[in-house]
């Protein structure tokens, strides 16, 4: 627990108490982080999918089927994300995180070969 206390020139003070993991560098929690890029996730979706829309270069039926898709992929992290502890969600994106990187360099690195 962090307590912050602010006075201003008026002499009045203001106390703010928080929970604080250290782990976090912004003082934000996993799961807080996870559903605020998942809200960020959607907004762009939208904006790209009216973009796109407008200027009629959309295949509706694979559209549909990736939407949908993602739709279950939400619906069951959400109902899933509350019940798993902070340590095990921060581990499984480490993990993905990790997996992924090592799958653009290996990516990178085959591209790069035909190049040469």
């Amino acid at each position: 627990m962090t307590r912050v206390e602010v006075s201003l020139d008026g002499g009045k003070t203001w106390q703010f108490a928080g929970l604080r993991e250290p782990n976090f560098p912004l003082g934000e929690e996993i799961k807080v982080a996870i559903k605020t890029s998942l809200g960020v996730i959607v907004i762009t979706a939208l904006a790209a999918c009216t973009g796109h829309t407008l200027e009629r270069n959309i295949l509706f039926a694979q559209g549909l089927v990736l939407g949908y898709a993602g739709f279950l992929g939400v619906q069951m992290s959400t109902r899933t994300l509350p019940k798993l502890p902070d340590s095990t969600v921060s581990l499984v994106l480490r993990i993905f995180l990790g997996t992924l990187s090592i799958y653009l360099f290996w990516e990178a690195w085959i591209n790069y070969q035909h190049i040469i």
